[in-house]
Order: structure tokens, then sequence, then C-alpha cells
């Protein structure tokens, strides 16, 4: 069952992308003993975000955040409810449609608590607006989570972050 800009996921399914960038809905699989519950015993649900810089660039290189994201979601148990996906879009500001959309969505009591992205350079490339746009996200109690980069929340943590805004 193929559905596009769909909001969220029907239960027990999952939304991944396939190459043409639509949504399909496929089977999820949960890792066993993973603590992805909410207090309410719900999944923990997130959404993607995956975005390339230039026409130079290979299209590709969303598919593979897509499936990067996907399959990190799968390990932690995380319900995939959208995935937000810029072609060819800087990331020195946030004049880029579905990151407008993302953050739209996030500032009206979405049903999902993080994003996840494949790296922070792809979420923005400019530290003042990174970490302003996340504070924002923060008070929000949406949380903003790169799979290839952990820094934890201490001082050092929060600065080797700020570092990959740069980068």
């Amino acid at each position: 069952k193929e559905r596009e800009d769909c909001n969220c996921s029907p239960p027990g399914k999952e939304l991944i992308m396939n190459t043409n960038n639509v949504g399909i809905f496929t089977e999820e699989i949960i890792v066993k003993g993973s603590n992805t519950k909410t207090k309410d015993g719900e999944k923990v649900r997130v959404v993607g975000y995956t975005r390339y810089s230039s026409d130079n660039q290979s299209e590709n290189s969303t598919y593979y955040q897509s499936n990067a994201i996907k399959s990190y979601c799968k390990a932690k148990g995380y319900r995939i409810i959208r995935m937000y996906s810029d072609k060819a879009k800087t990331g020195t500001n946030g004049n880029r449609t579905e990151f407008q959309k993302m953050l739209n969505a996030a500032g009206n009591n979405p049903p999902w608590t993080k994003i996840i992205v494949f790296s922070y350079s792809r979420y923005f490339r400019n530290t003042a607006g990174a970490t302003t746009i996340e504070a924002k996200l923060n008070s929000l109690g949406i949380e903003l989570v790169s799979i290839t980069q952990n820094f934890d929340n201490t001082p050092e943590g929060r600065l080797m972050k700020r570092f990959t805004y740069t980068m």
C-alpha cells in the first residue's frame, strides 16, 4: 500500500522511502528488550530528515541517509511517522521546503518527540541557526538525534556538536 505525503503510519506499519522518495508502508520489526516505550506504553514516535546540498551530489545521498535512519530506528524500536527530505538545498539557512514543513509540524503539538538525522550537518550548517532552532525544538519537548554523531549533554558534548554545524 503506497501513500504520498502522509502524516503518520498505520499501527504495525513503518514508513520507508523508495528510490523515487515515495513513502511505502512495511511491517515494523521491533527489537525485543529495547527501551522504546513512552510513559503510556506506546512506541517512541519519530520523524526523519534528510538533505543533500547541490545538484552535483547524487539523489542517492538522501536514499542512503533514509535507509540508515530506518535501520537505526528499527534497531531502537522507534516508529517512524514521516520522512522529510530536501534535495539540492543548502543547509546554511532554513529556507528549505521540507525543513520548514517539519518545523511547522513541530510547533503544532506533533505526535512525535524526536527528529532523526544522519548527521548534524544534514540538519543545519550554520551554528547560530542550528542552536536557535534546536533550543526551540527542545522547549517543545522534541529532541534532535544524529545517528552518526553521539554527543552527550555535557558542556564538551554541546561544544563538539556546535563544531559539526560549521563543517
